[in-house]
């Protein structure tokens, strides 16, 4: 992965994030009445039969390589760089193949980067979530998120990195983060950003967990119920 700073005009954007949130009305309201949220970790989203089909990933926070070639511009999250390399004997010394690209466990919130209707009823008739909320300053809503989550720093929130595992060369743009990939193919239309947080004691185990932050309901606004809608 060549040396090369992320674009400032990608950073800028990033900052002026607007999102959306599908979830069951019981926890917006507990956002919006208790400024209560629930914030979950990359691995919990492998947990098969914990959540449905649109969230579970077996995969998540991971590139499968088969040439070893992994491209980004984007070199300021290296340390949170994990590999797993394979050893082969050759004539006249050994030959090294990187196999697998990974992340650590991280705190992570994901929302949708725009509204859809289709997409939002997807998401009931899947995991349930008949309500979304807006967040109307993703910069000051992690913000607030960061102040109350103990021993952890923030890295970064971005939109996901979608990637086709087929090809042999993964050359990614913008913000790269192991803990921001996912498979293209299963989801890629969902047009997901991630904000995340790594512990600052490395080898400290974390689990979901809620947070209640006095007002961070004044980022938000109830934005749509199924309900009101049909």
């Amino acid at each position: 992965m060549p040396p090369c700073a992320a674009s400032p005009k990608a950073d800028a954007r990033a900052s002026r994030m607007e999102l959306y949130k599908y979830c069951k009305t019981e926890h917006m309201n507990a956002l919006m009445d208790s400024n209560t949220l629930r914030l979950g970790t990359v691995f919990d989203w492998r947990v098969s039969g914990k959540y449905g089909e649109m969230v579970m990933d077996s995969n998540e926070g991971t590139i499968t390589l088969h040439s070893g070639n992994v491209v980004s511009y984007d070199w300021r999250f290296v340390p949170d760089f994990q590999m797993q390399s394979s050893v082969e004997e050759v004539e006249g010394g050994r030959n090294f193949h990187n196999t697998l690209l990974y992340t650590t466990n991280v705190y992570s919130f994901s929302a949708a980067a725009s509204y859809s209707k289709d997409d939002h009823v997807r998401w009931f008739e899947s995991e349930g979530y008949d309500s979304c909320y807006k967040i109307n300053s993703a910069r000051l809503f992690f913000r607030a998120i960061s102040g109350a989550l103990k021993n952890c720093a923030f890295v970064v929130y971005d939109k996901i990195q979608y990637y086709d595992p087929t090809l042999q060369n993964l050359i990614f743009e913008g913000t790269f983060h192991p803990a921001l990939l996912k498979h293209k193919e299963k989801y890629g239309n969902q047009n997901e950003v991630r904000a995340i947080w790594k512990p600052t004691d490395k080898v400290a185990p974390i689990a979901p967990v809620c947070l209640t932050m006095a007002g961070i309901s004044k980022y938000c606004e109830r934005h749509r119920t199924l309900d009101a809608m049909r």
